[in-house]
């Protein structure tokens, strides 16, 4: 189905046959057209200013069909198309969203690794601390004990994030070469669908000018029945 309204040009045209539609003209045209039709009846109606005519001669709607069967067949090769554009644009939509999760999750263990050097810079301060005082008494050692222990504690909890950290980029390389690879086969797609949209103008001029002349020649053999004006 073809169904393309605009403002009064002064021509419009509508075929319809069974479930199949092309009309070509404005809201009050396609109106005009569904009040004509009878129980689903083939139809070829036209205007040309405030003057309408019907054909329901099958061998000219017939001939209008194979005249408008280009342009039909490049719609479905876009709607075709748009429908693979669609689908890459979920895809898309959802490896943003993967994307951004393990972003968020990269800035938790930023946070986590700035907390940790925190706390390690801490402990390196008490142990200067604690050599300042050059004391070798027991207490002291003790808790040079209990620094280092806690300092090579931090230092696994580091380690451990800086192996999650390299993991989660990983998969944040993947995801964008991914991404990238969609947006790849994007492009390919919005070319076609470009280079679909100038066959499509092409064929439509073309159907125009030959709907018109079988239009023109139903009129001058009385096949077309004028309609009134409107």
């Amino acid at each position: 189905m073809f169904i393309s309204t605009h403002d009064d040009t002064g021509r419009a045209f509508a075929l319809l046959d069974g479930d199949s539609a092309t009309i070509n003209g404005t809201d009050g045209d396609l109106a005009t057209v569904r009040q004509l039709r009878k129980q689903g009846e083939p139809l070829l109606w036209f205007r040309h200013g405030d003057q309408s005519w019907v054909i329901r001669d099958r061998s000219y709607i017939q001939r209008a069909e194979a005249i408008y069967a280009p342009v039909t067949a490049l719609g479905k090769e876009q709607g075709e198309l748009g429908r693979q554009q669609g689908a890459l644009g979920a895809q898309q939509g959802r490896l943003g969203a993967q994307q951004g999760g393990l972003g968020g999750q990269q800035g938790e263990f930023g946070a986590r690794t700035a907390a940790l050097a925190a706390q390690q810079a801490s402990l390196a301060n008490r142990i200067a601390e604690l050599d300042s005082r050059t004391s070798g008494d027991q207490a002291t050692a003790a808790t040079r004990k209990a620094i280092a222990a806690e300092s090579a504690k931090l230092d696994v909890e580091r380690e451990a994030l800086q192996a999650q950290q390299t993991a989660f980029d990983k998969q944040q390389s993947a995801l964008g070469e991914r991404q990238a690879a969609l947006d790849q086969q994007q492009e390919a797609l919005g070319k076609q669908q470009q280079a679909l949209g100038e066959r499509q103008r092409a064929a439509s001029t073309k159907a125009e000018q030959q709907i018109e002349q079988l239009l023109d020649e139903a009129r001058a053999r009385g096949v077309a029945q004028p309609v009134g004006k409107r």
